[in-house]
């Protein structure tokens, strides 16, 4: 990804964890703990941010490395929808 401004690690973390606590909450997450792929087994997050990797190039690019467990989160999209379309109907 490639940013308009300079922008620092702090400042993409923060970015990811406002969103995970509002609009994109139980959609997207962040952890600053070490994990592995096992860790993310049965995760319902779409993707799990590992905020100990981020990482910015020439303060412009930045580098994420996001885990997540295919089918569990894309189960929950579907279950999230479903929800979404009972409250419609």
């Amino acid at each position: 990804m490639i940013s308009k401004n300079e922008t620092s690690i702090e400042d993409i973390n923060k970015i990811i964890e406002d969103a995970s606590n509002s609009d994109l909450k139980n959609i997207i997450g962040l952890t600053y703990d070490p994990i592995v792929s096992s860790d993310v087994v049965r995760s319902t997050f779409s993707g799990l941010v590992d905020g100990l990797a981020t990482m910015g190039i020439n303060n412009k690019k930045i580098k994420l490395i996001i885990w997540f467990d295919n089918g569990w989160g894309y189960a929950a999209r579907i279950v999230d929808t479903v929800k979404k379309l009972g409250q419609v109907l």
